[in-house]
């Protein structure tokens, strides 16, 4: 009896989702009411992007940014905005395509996120072809991903997950400033020397002075990457500590600018209208604020933000 119902559900899940699947994952009956991620499919650019919410309960704070394949002009993807299903295969094989994939999350109807394909249910048997048209619109209506991206939705977005699939989308924060990397670096005693690269028996520039802060610009295993005197400089990763400068400021761009390196210097990015950062250090000097910009801190005019706090009034 059980081999027959087994068979009966099979025979179900090849004519409804057009594949066949050896294994699946069950869910809940009943999709999240609160559901952490909501993802956007950018057909337009072939991105797949992954928000969770801001102080007031938003999907604002963008986590994630995966390219993708969508559907071609003849099988398009569906467009609109969908509560994700609640089935999953980990390797699943497409009918009469002779092709496999894996890490099948239901999007909606018979569109679903999955992996760059494969011949036979075999991760050797890599069809390279789909790696190589990733960022095009190639696919038969799913949405591609690299395998990493295909496995995180499948372990990550549950049933009543929220997706949109649309050609474009308004501006969101560009940042998570809950996970920071911290602003700056201070000595914990004297004489720690700093120095012109990150080997011991490198020139020595000069001393951290205790109770100074220098600003991370990268932070290596043995030592610190710091802004020193207007240069790059290093600095031993032991006798000093982090300092996190996030003030619990959010500031809002009013207007199209730049994201810099320090004051007057290069472009790390361009900021559009409405982009929301957290604010590392207001009123840096020069005229500059410190914003958090994928992992790094990043020099905005002062003039050009908006400044709240999360149940306060603009400051």
């Amino acid at each position: 009896m059980k081999r027959i119902v087994s068979l009966v559900i099979g025979i179900a899940l090849v004519i409804s989702v057009g594949f066949s699947v050896t294994a699946g994952k069950a869910q809940a009956a009943t999709p999240a009411k609160n559901p952490k991620y909501k993802l956007e499919v950018d057909v337009r650019k072939q991105r797949v992007r992954v928000y969770v919410r801001d102080d007031q309960g938003n999907y604002n704070i963008q986590i994630k940014n995966m390219i993708c394949s969508t559907g071609k002009p003849s099988t398009p993807t569906r467009r609109g905005t969908f509560v994700m299903g609640s089935r999953k295969v980990r390797f699943g094989e497409f009918v009469g395509m002779n092709c496999a994939a894996q890490y099948w999350t239901h999007l909606t109807s018979r569109t679903y996120f999955h992996s760059i394909l494969y011949r036979t249910k075999n991760t050797s048997t890599l069809i390279s072809s789909s790696v190589r048209n990733l960022g095009k619109a190639v696919s038969h209506g799913c949405i591609r991903l690299e395998v990493k991206n295909a496995r995180w939705i499948y372990v990550n977005c549950n049933y009543g997950t929220i997706a949109t699939v649309a050609s474009s989308f308004p501006s969101h924060a560009l940042i998570r400033p809950e996970k920071t990397m911290p602003y700056a670096i201070t000595p914990t005693n004297a004489d720690v020397p700093i120095r012109k690269s990150d080997n011991y028996k490198s020139a020595e520039l000069g001393k951290a002075v205790v109770g100074s802060e220098y600003r991370i610009v990268e932070k290596g295993r043995y030592y610190y990457k710091i802004r020193y005197k207007g240069k790059d400089a290093f600095i031993s990763v032991t006798n000093v500590k982090e300092v996190n400068k996030l003030t619990g400021y959010w500031a809002t761009v009013k207007s199209k600018t730049k994201l810099l390196n320090e004051p007057n210097g290069k472009a790390m990015a361009q900021s559009k209208t409405g982009d929301r950062f957290g604010v590392l250090l207001k009123n840096a000097g020069k005229g500059y604020s410190v914003v958090y910009y994928k992992g790094k801190p990043a020099y905005i005019k002062t003039s050009l933000l908006q400044f709240d706090i999360k149940g306060g009034s603009p400051a």
